[in-house]
């Protein structure tokens, strides 16, 4: 919901405001109405250049309240790289800067500046001055800070020459070594000369190989080996498809998070099949970027180059390092609802969070979202303008109005698991933690599935669908095999909602999806305080959630015997992260994706 009456009360003061090598250093803090409910409140910054627009969050050093606890202090503090806001910056354009505070359920757009006696303005590269209405800070750079492209002359083509001979000879010098790293392998291995520690544990020979790849390195300062290959196959192979035209009917998918059409694509796919007009393409291979075979490489550097539309259900590490040719439009159809742990650049400062100047996700022309209400959210994690994130529904939603197809899946269910029909069904679907699919886990013992099934007396059998992300795995005891199963390798989480009585996650977005088909829900935060320091949420956890928060397995326990699961919470959830409940995500979809043919042709 955006506010634009200050409700409450919130005001900063910038106590640190000065450019120094093209970098901004900000450091402020707020002060505003304090709620005791309110554990992470979110300070953003927009930036605005020319019709050009970047959210990035204002990274939170202390949060505390008064003594009288009517108001309370948000400290923030952050360096930012100005040069890299933008994918495409214009020399001289002025930077407009506003505040946004999200605190709670309130959200405050423009929040009111000032300043500390002792802060200066307009120091180094660029010109630092307030707006009249003392909501932004506006920055422009210095005329003579400007850089103007010099003329290549005689001198600069001998340097680049030179340059490229020297690492020419460095490199095949490195190859006629490589017998010689071989034997040093050898005796490395046998302990007779040093290792790098961080082969030491590697067996067979992945070490033989890894200790040639970085004695190579030292000797030559380059890349070896099969991530260098890919790479300049992916560079030749964009370098040759740069010529071809874009086709004006041909839409692509590509995803590394599936290698079937499921999903997302899967309702597009249904929808844009019917047109025979269209040249419809996939590239699905679940492998990441470096492993790849060269094949699909190929592939990706061709429908990328020629595709009109090129839709993408997760981050596409490849596009990241392509350049995008003028008339392919790329859309994100992100795999998961609404907005709950924060992604992409809304993590900058957090361990494990990008670096402001990455490329990631910046190069999206549409992503596609739920709600009005969480738009801004996923602008800032991608790294996007507001204006290219729309809100048509999440496709894959569309199955949960099918009424038909949802007593199916039920009937298929219970055939093939006949001992289930007189048991209620209990889905304990965790996230992962850690920073991705290479890190992923969860701590299994935290949830012993025999405790659960024992102390709710039997009356619920328990599903697990842990993220795909997650290595670890339960152990099923065995006398409760037909009543305790483990899909977490099989069946799509929305077919095992359709069976589901109660709910049971911590972080996971599958709560989303539980809130259209009205499913109790219960939450097992037992790490809630570290997740919040390395992860975070969009929006306050104890405040926004379905349904009951508990922080150990014995409250857990307690919640489901006494059925308090707080189901009065869900109506108002759903509605607020989705508009359209009407089973129509898919064709919206496929509108946007028509919409941008047509205007290209």
């Amino acid at each position: 919901m955006q506010i634009k009456d200050d409700c409450l009360n919130a005001k900063i003061e910038i106590t640190e405001a000065y450019t120094q090598d093209e970098k901004l250093t900000l450091s402020a803090y707020l002060v505003c109405d304090y709620s005791p409910l309110v554990r992470s409140p979110r300070l953003t910054i927009s930036f605005e250049s020319g019709g050009k627009t970047r959210i990035l969050p204002f990274f939170i050093t202390a949060y505390f309240p008064h003594e009288d606890l009517k108001k309370c202090t948000i400290m923030a503090s952050y360096v930012f790289d100005i040069e890299n806001l933008f994918l495409e910056y214009t020399q001289g354009e002025i930077i407009n800067m506003h505040f946004d505070l999200e605190y709670g359920d309130s959200y405050v757009q423009g929040v009111k500046l000032s300043y500390s006696a002792d802060t200066q303005l307009g120091d180094g590269v660029y010109k630092i001055w307030e707006c009249d209405e003392n909501t932004c800070i506006k920055l422009q750079k210095k005329l003579e800070f400007f850089e103007f492209e010099k003329p290549d002359t005689f001198l600069n083509y001998i340097e680049r020459f030179f340059f490229v001979l020297y690492n020419g000879i460095l490199r095949v010098f490195g190859y006629l070594c490589i017998p010689f790293f071989f034997i040093d392998a050898i005796m490395a291995r046998m302990e007779l000369t040093r290792c790098e520690k961080r082969i030491a544990n590697h067996s067979g020979l992945r070490f033989y190989a890894d200790h040639v790849r970085l004695r190579f390195i030292a000797v030559t300062k380059q890349g070896i080996g099969r991530g260098r290959f890919k790479n300049n196959l992916l560079n030749f192979a964009l370098k040759w498809y740069s010529k071809s035209e874009v086709k004006s009917s041909r839409v692509t998918f590509l995803s590394n998070r599936r290698d079937d059409l499921s999903g997302n694509f899967e309702y597009i796919y249904d929808i844009l099949k019917n047109d025979e007009t269209l040249d419809i393409q996939m590239l699905l291979d679940t492998e990441p970027a470096h492993r790849m075979s060269n094949k699909n490489i190929i592939k990706f550097a061709k429908l990328y180059s020629t595709s009109s539309v090129v839709i993408i259900d997760d981050f596409y590490e490849l596009t990241s390092f392509a350049q995008k040719k003028q008339g392919v439009k790329l859309i994100q159809v992100w795999h998961a609802c609404g907005a709950f742990k924060t992604f992409g650049f809304s993590r900058l400062g957090k361990p494990g969070g990008p670096r402001q100047t990455s490329l990631h996700h910046r190069d999206y022309d549409y992503a596609v979202v739920s709600s009005e209400n969480i738009r801004r959210f996923y602008a800032e994690g991608f790294g996007i303008p507001l204006d290219n994130v729309v809100a048509t529904g999440v496709p894959r939603t569309d199955i949960f109005f099918d009424d038909k197809y949802k007593e199916e899946k039920r009937k298929e269910f219970f055939e093939k698991y006949p001992k289930l029909k007189d048991k209620k069904i209990m889905l304990f679907a965790p996230t992962f933690r850690g920073n991705g699919k290479l890190t992923g886990s969860y701590p299994v013992k935290r949830f012993d599935l025999k405790t659960v099934y024992e102390k709710t007396n039997g009356e619920y059998a328990i599903i697990v669908k842990l993220h795909p992300f997650i290595k670890d795995s339960f152990t099923i005891p065995k006398q409760y095999k037909d009543y305790i199963l483990d899909f977490s390798l099989h069946s799509e989480l929305n077919d095992l909602l359709f069976v589901t009585d109660l709910l049971v996650s911590d972080y996971s977005s599958a709560i989303f999806e539980a809130s259209l088909l009205n499913i109790p829900m219960l939450f097992y935060a037992f790490d809630l305080n570290e997740y919040i320091s390395s992860r975070d949420f969009y929006c306050e956890y104890k405040s926004f959630l379905p349904g009951k928060i508990t922080y150990d397995l014995q409250g857990l326990l307690q919640a489901v015997n006494d059925k308090d699961f707080e189901v009065e919470k869900i109506n108002a959830f759903r509605d607020k992260f989705f508009d359209e409940q009407d089973g129509g995500s898919s064709k919206r979809v496929a509108n946007l994706v028509n919409r941008i043919i047509k205007d290209d042709e």
